[in-house]
């Protein structure tokens, strides 16, 4: 027999639980999971559209890591370790703005809370 475990309920559970909130706010921008997040994704070119569009979907603005992007407003730099930071872009952010990309999911099923 077949059992589900908990994160199998969890991912199961959260486009239904998305849909309804974002329906019952007139699909307002402003309730989806990733409302207000300015990001920039630094991971392996495989998974970088993915993580990109997922955050996007979710109401992101996301900005590729170059010099032109405006580093004081990014609220989230997703990244597998902080080394992969370029040295210059890390030492002009903060701590709290830069997350394992483990946040992104954590924040779509809920575990961020």
């Amino acid at each position: 027999a077949w059992n589900a475990t908990d994160r199998e309920i969890l991912i199961g559970k959260a486009p239904k639980y998305w849909r309804q909130r974002i329906s019952a706010a007139g699909n307002s921008e402003e309730v989806r999971p990733f409302s207000g997040w300015k990001c920039v994704v630094i991971v392996e070119s495989s998974r970088q559209g993915v993580y990109e569009s997922v955050l996007r979907n979710g109401g992101a603005e996301v900005y590729k890591c170059q010099s032109s992007m405006p580093v004081s407003e990014i609220t989230h730099i997703f990244c597998a370790n902080i080394d992969s930071i370029p040295v210059e872009l890390r030492n002009n952010l903060k701590s709290d703005q830069i997350y394992s990309t483990k946040h992104i999911t954590n924040t779509i099923f809920g575990l961020n809370d």
